[in-house]
């Protein structure tokens, strides 16, 4: 008995804590940008590199980024605008 309470007791620990991880913050959305990048995943990419800018608008390497998959996805004019 005392060992499942102890199992049971680090397990809702665990679970607690990965709970508590967000990932849809900034530093989660620009490391899946970038593998998408990475991978040639240009235009859903740009969803990504967007949504950094929308977390972080002073992001210089996701407007680098952003820009550069605009480029590579033949889509020029929304890379200008």
């Amino acid at each position: 008995m005392k060992h499942l309470f102890i199992f049971l007791l680090l397990f809702y620990a665990e679970f607690s804590r990965a709970q508590n991880q967000n990932l849809y913050d900034e530093k989660h959305s620009m490391d899946f940008a970038r593998h998408l990048y990475q991978s040639a995943q240009y235009e859903s990419a740009i969803n990504e590199f967007e949504r950094v800018l929308f977390l972080n608008e002073h992001n210089d390497t996701a407007k680098h980024y952003l820009i550069s998959s605009y480029i590579r996805s033949a889509q020029f004019t929304k890379g200008i605008a």
